[in-house]
């Protein structure tokens, strides 16, 4: 492990945890941007990165090779998102959520409809004879 990264691995593997905020600082407006990209949300995107170098620290003993770090949290962070949507889209109240904005939509076209209908009947009834 030759590079910056492989050191700071290195140095949290051997005892340094607080080595890991360096790669923290690193790379988490990168992961924040992917998290935001898939999941269109501030806060939720904030969590995901949060999750994403959490289970990065946890895991990195797993990390063959210090050189690929980079990619390594890439495909953790995708997978942590990935995980997230799925799990939004199964959630009952999102169910709720889609079939209210439905019906709100149905109540606003329906009353829209009935105000154009009044004031056609007001109208027609101030057209002289």
């Amino acid at each position: 492990m030759r590079t910056e990264d492989g050191k700071i691995i290195n140095r949290c593997l051997n005892g340094e945890p607080e080595a890991f905020g360096f790669l923290v600082d690193k790379y988490k407006a990168c992961i924040y941007a992917l998290a935001y990209s898939k999941v269109h949300n501030f806060h939720d995107a904030q969590d995901i990165t949060q999750e994403v170098f959490l289970q990065a620290y946890r895991d990195l003993r797993k990390l063959k090779n210090g050189d690929s770090f980079l990619w390594w949290i890439y495909s953790i962070a995708y997978n942590t998102c990935k995980n997230w949507l799925r799990a939004q889209s199964t959630r009952p109240d999102i169910i709720f959520i889609k079939d209210q904005d439905e019906l709100d939509k149905i109540l606003e076209s329906s009353s829209i409809e009935a105000y154009r209908d009044d004031l056609e009947i007001e109208s027609l009834h101030e057209v002289p004879n």
